[in-house]
């Protein structure tokens, strides 16, 4: 194997654990700074909600602006699944791999868009209305969860293609392609978000929220070790190809 596809194979592990960067900033900056762990709930009025972000302003601010910063890491981790279904499809006419590419351009930016509706409700809240904030956080939430169908295009189309690898032994187990489809499946939840403000499918809620966003993180941990080794399994065929 040449010096060049060695480095290439470096640069695609610190990839795939570049996305551990977008679930763990996003966590710090989502839930221990801004405080959004659980967010503030629908159901409180304009006052409400405008006393929270007045309440919390630096630390909605610092949080939205980790986020903001690491969510940019979401394309490098698409880019080596991407790269990975590639290898696995023999078909070139396959447009899969094309899926995960800009299905996960849109999926990074409804997760950065959301940090500064937040972060500019954050900012000067003295100099805001009530109403302003709220419509500000709302729009957040209106951003960030039902584009959460985005998420679940690139990631049906990253499980049907570990389904159709043909090897003897799939680089990716097929319970993983199944727990992203069960994790897609929750995405649906989100859609309700504008009906409801009280409830499991309310944005706080057990399901849209507490279920949604669980097994997220769950899909997301299981998958960079398992995308380890179907990268070593990749590069040791590359070899054996020399």
């Amino acid at each position: 194997m040449t010096t060049e596809r060695s480095a290439s194979y470096r640069i695609l592990h610190l990839c795939n654990y570049s996305v551990l960067i977008v679930a763990l900033g996003g966590l710090l900056g989502f839930a221990v700074f801004a405080g959004f762990w659980p967010p503030p709930p629908a159901y409180l009025n304009a006052s409400e909600i405008s006393s929270y972000f007045r309440e919390n302003s630096f630390g909605i601010r610092v949080g939205m602006m980790v986020m903001f910063v690491c969510m940019p890491f979401y394309l490098t981790w698409t880019a080596v699944m991407a790269k990975i279904m590639e290898r696995i499809l023999t078909d070139s006419m396959s447009v899969l791999s094309q899926v995960v590419r800009t299905s996960g351009v849109a999926a990074m930016l409804t997760l950065m868009l959301p940090a500064l509706y937040w972060m500019t409700a954050a900012f000067r809240p003295d100099s805001r209305s009530d109403g302003e904030i709220q419509m500000l956080y709302d729009l957040g939430w209106f951003m960030f969860d039902p584009p959460f169908v985005i998420f679940a295009i690139e990631w049906c189309a990253i499980g049907i293609c570990m389904l159709m690898d043909k090897r003897e032994q799939p680089l990716f187990p097929s319970w993983i392609a199944w727990l992203g489809f069960f994790t897609c499946a929750t995405f649906i939840s989100v859609l309700l978000i504008p009906f409801l403000t009280t409830g499991i499918f309310a944005w706080h809620g057990l399901i849209t929220f507490w279920l949604v966003f669980v097994t997220f993180f769950i899909y997301l941990f299981c998958l960079v070790p398992l995308t380890r080794k179907a990268l070593l399994r990749l590069e040791a065929e590359d070899r054996g190809k020399n």
